[in-house]
């Protein structure tokens, strides 16, 4: 895994991209971040409404099985692809995200872990699989465009483990559990969102998911805040306005408006 530099201001620019072998090990390492945080809750916290509202961190839990679970099975890929097309003039992703949580509701807290422990690995399997093939496959995303399906199994997914992690963190009241991979992915996201934007900021971040970090030459705003709060804002969770700005407060909200595919 490609470990950040230690120095008083990462400049994401910089940084590399992830490439297929840490991606798989990222993966790993977020799966069972997200397994052991489920399995620390207490079971009130599991009808707690999340950023995703109206989701519950179980609706959150079992939207993850729900990706796995496809990925296990060719007859439920088909069948959550189906729910996709009948939502495709709207919003396909969230037609198939509606359907993973409505037909996992019956599911206890204990069952859903227990499925993710068996459902998370198989997905790994996959994506170790198809990830080089993959980088030939064109996929079409609402939410980022055009793009390949090892992107999406490489990069998207993880991430999408990784932002669920905060919105159960915060749904609970809990401080999100923070290591090296959280890290490595938090300014892959940056790095990504930075190139898209070509924003002029320096963020002054706190929290689990803390850090100062150079977005071209920082020269036009500050923006402070937790880190985890910055991924809210960025995964379209948060308003912009929550953290604190800086300088060119105009320029620095148009950029924040723009999200990062998550």
């Amino acid at each position: 895994m490609y470990r950040l530099p230690v120095i008083n201001e990462t400049d994401v620019r910089a940084l590399p991209g992830i490439g297929r072998r840490e991606a798989i090990e990222l993966a790993a390492a977020e799966n069972a971040a997200f397994i052991a945080e489920l399995k620390a809750l207490p079971p009130v916290a599991w009808d707690g409404i999340t950023d995703c509202d109206p989701w519950t961190v179980k609706d959150v839990a079992a939207h993850v099985l729900g990706w796995a679970e496809a990925a296990m099975s060719w007859r439920e890929f088909r069948h959550q692809m189906a729910a996709a097309l009948r939502g495709w003039r709207s919003n396909p992703v969230h037609a198939q995200n509606a359907l993973q949580v409505e037909e996992r509701k019956h599911l206890t807290p204990d069952e859903v872990v227990e499925r993710l422990e068996v459902a998370l690995p198989a997905l790994l399997c996959l994506r170790r699989r198809l990830s080089l093939p993959g980088r030939l496959i064109p996929l079409y995303n609402p939410l980022f465009g055009l793009t390949t399906l090892s992107f999406a199994m490489d990069v998207i997914f993880t991430r999408d483990v990784f932002a669920h992690r905060i919105d159960v963190a915060t749904s609970a009241g809990t401080e999100l559990s923070v290591g090296p991979n959280d890290r490595r992915i938090f300014a892959d996201c940056l790095r990504h969102w930075a190139r898209n934007t070509q924003a002029n900021l320096r963020f002054e971040l706190d929290g689990p998911l803390d850090g100062n970090y150079l977005i071209g030459k920082g020269s036009v705003a500050s923006v402070r805040g937790r880190g985890t709060d910055l991924v809210r804002v960025l995964a379209g969770r948060l308003a912009p306005e929550e953290l604190t700005i800086e300088g060119d407060r105009e320029r620095a909200l148009a950029w924040l408006a723009v999200p990062c595919p998550f």
